[in-house]
């Protein structure tokens, strides 16, 4: 029996002799054990050990500890190259938008501010690709290289591009689509593509692409993306955007013209009021027919600013000041061009810089007191009177 229990006797399995009829004790699986665990093991006491638990204690604290210093380091680094990001992207901003002191300091909480700034670096670069580069190629390459860029900062890398950790953070923060930001780039592309406009559909089209992405980013950063009605206000505010895109077109025909070779006025519409190319170069068209097809122009562009204007009541009181100023903005461009009869081919339309004041003073005072008086001078101006 003995010799049975030790399995010496050359016959069955010795458990089926001592209560494991059918052999079915199993032999227990391998399992890979780390080194760590194995000095947790010895620490236990469970392999044996010799009195090295001290040591081995020590051991694992050092393991432990480098493992918790190099998470910390990759995260303090990030941090810092993010900081810079945003410290740049708001430079980039302050250097090449005029107003961005202003709107993000005094209109703008600060946050979606800073947000916005690593938006606009973003669309500056850009638009510094599609414009600035002489060669087609070259500039659709620099866009392309942009593109792959924005993909890899939404997922948390781009340290090589100065908007990139920036951006990437905005992105993920706020549930971004990265679909809006390619649509941007999409019109950058479209721009070294595409000169001339067949009609109004195909430069609505555009517009869809160049200007309306940029209000529904806003309105995410604001936090808006969770609401209900998103989908009103995205609707409403790619009315503005886009009346504010045609607005500056309206204001820049010659500069489009001599500076970038492009006509954004639609085709089908110089045809109608017998308005030539050529005449948009040497200013030397029959003022009636131009002055027919800038005041159709104003009108559309109008037409969409006040299909818009109901954000300005719905979107949240915190920005409510900055939409209205950016609408009243488009509106004021709009009501220069008919304050020197339509004719923008002599003179370029602008708002003053008096006119300006008056409208940041109205937006931080009906941000600080709750009364609208941005709406009370957008009913001014589109009653016609003076700006």
């Amino acid at each position: 029996m003995d010799s049975r229990v030790r399995g010496n006797d050359g016959g069955g399995d010795a458990n089926q002799e001592i209560g494991d009829p059918g052999g079915l004790t199993k032999p227990p699986p391998v399992v890979a054990v780390t080194e760590e665990e194995k000095m947790d093991s010895r620490v236990r006491g469970n392999d044996g050990g010799d009195g090295e638990t001290m040591g081995v204690r020590a051991e694992i604290r050092t393991i432990r500890g480098a493992r918790l210093s190099r998470l910390v380091s990759m995260k303090d680094r990030d941090d810092a190259i993010r900081a810079r990001s945003f410290v740049a992207c708001e430079a980039l901003a302050r250097s090449h938008y005029e107003n961005f002191t202003v709107v993000s300091r005094v209109l703008l909480p600060a946050d979606p501010a800073r947000d916005l700034a690593a938006v606009y670096a973003f669309c500056r670069m850009a638009d510094d690709a599609a414009d600035e580069i002489d060669d087609d190629s070259e500039s659709l390459a620099a866009l392309g290289v942009m593109r792959q860029q924005l993909e890899t900062c939404a997922a948390g890398g781009c340290d090589e591009a100065i908007w990139g950790p920036a951006l990437g953070d905005v992105i993920r923060r706020h549930d971004v689509p990265l679909e809006l930001f390619g649509r941007l780039l999409d019109a950058f592309e479209r721009d070294r593509r595409q000169d001339r406009y067949r009609d109004w559909a195909d430069l609505l089209s555009y517009c869809h692409d160049s200007a309306n992405p940029v209000g529904r980013i806003v309105l995410h950063i604001s936090g808006h993306g969770a609401r209900r009605d998103f989908g009103e206000l995205c609707l409403l505010s790619d009315r503005i955007c886009t009346g504010l895109q045609l607005a500056n077109h309206w204001q820049d025909v010659v500069g489009d013209l001599s500076q970038r070779g492009r006509v954004y006025i639609p085709q089908d519409l110089l045809d109608q009021f017998g308005v030539e190319e050529a005449d948009l170069r040497t200013g030397a068209v029959a003022v009636d027919r131009f002055v027919g097809l800038m005041r159709e122009l104003v009108g559309r562009a109008r037409a969409l600013f006040d299909e818009g204007a109901a954000l300005c009541d719905l979107v949240d009181p915190a920005i409510r000041p900055s939409v209205q100023l950016f609408r009243l903005g488009g509106v004021s461009i709009l009501h220069a061009i008919e304050q020197q009869g339509f004719d923008v081919l002599r003179q370029r339309p602008a708002v003053s810089s008096w006119w300006k004041g008056v409208l940041v003073g109205a937006a931080w005072l009906s941000r600080e007191s709750g009364i609208d008086v941005v709406g009370w001078l957008a009913g001014r101006v589109e009653r016609g009177c003076s700006a």
